[in-house]
């Protein structure tokens, strides 16, 4: 099904379309409490006269599990459009293939959520699930009124578990005031947090698909601390993750990185 919808566009002819930019396909990064049922909003932009678009979205299914598609926003676009989701999601996988029925060219809004995943946590606090884009069982494939494939951008994403927190642990938690200034910045961010209590405490900071890019590990006196982080260890621009560990607690936020 997947391999051939393509094959069957690239036999129609009824006009041409240029992109300004490649059509852009993202899955978020969130942060969500261990056994919460959440929300997954699956976004594009630069959408514009396209055809038919598929790919497969892959998580981890020991961690998380799939309880409903729903809410769509693109025209022709339903449960129908992804398959035997018993089976593939069983796996950890989401294949979706999409196509304009007219054959006319489907235009919508940047940032256009087409649809969204009710999903279940089932991990542990700490744990960093990536959301990919793959290439089977439905490749990633976009096509606009040339009917011929054309460049797309993927944007990963992750989920995040955390710990439920109950008034009795926070009184517990011997992490407290997790922030960094400026955010977003350009040459050099400081991130501050207050301890309750003397710990080895480490700092870690990822890329929103989980890769490890900053980590150091000290052991830390009860108060006031703060680490200056130089932009020369971030590859590219864009949104990262940086948690603060200790022995029996830990704090994440996001920051952002600019040019």
């Amino acid at each position: 099904m997947y391999k051939n919808l393509l094959t069957f566009l690239l036999v129609c002819t009824i006009g041409l379309s240029l992109q300004a930019q490649d059509p852009t396909m993202t899955l978020p990064s969130i942060i969500v409490d261990e056994s919460e049922e959440f929300e997954i909003e699956m976004s594009v932009s630069n959408f514009t006269d396209l055809v038919t678009m598929q790919f497969t979205i892959q998580w981890d299914p020991t961690k998380m599990s799939l309880l409903e598609i729903f809410d769509f926003n693109l025209t022709d676009l339903d449960e129908s459009r992804f398959g035997d989701t018993t089976t593939n999601t069983d796996l950890g996988l989401l294949p979706m293939s999409w196509e304009d029925k007219n054959l006319s060219g489907t235009t919508v809004l940047d940032n256009t959520v087409i649809f969204k995943l009710r999903m279940k946590a089932m991990g542990n606090p700490g744990d960093t699930i990536q959301l990919l884009f793959v290439e089977a069982p439905a490749s990633i494939e976009v096509a606009d009124l040339t009917f011929e494939a054309i460049p797309h951008v993927v944007e990963h994403g992750q989920i995040v578990f955390e710990d439920i927190v109950g008034i009795e642990q926070l009184a517990k938690s011997n992490i407290q005031s997790l922030t960094n200034y400026p955010n977003p910045f350009t040459d050099f961010t400081t991130i501050e947090f207050e301890l309750q209590e003397t710990t080895n405490t480490t700092l870690i900071i990822t890329d929103l698909i989980g890769k490890e890019i900053y980590r150091n590990t000290e052991k830390l006196n009860s108060g006031f601390h703060q680490k200056k982080i130089d932009s020369t260890i971030f590859p590219s621009t864009g949104e990262y993750i940086y948690y603060v560990q200790t022995n029996n607690n830990q704090l994440l936020e996001k920051m952002i990185f600019v040019k």
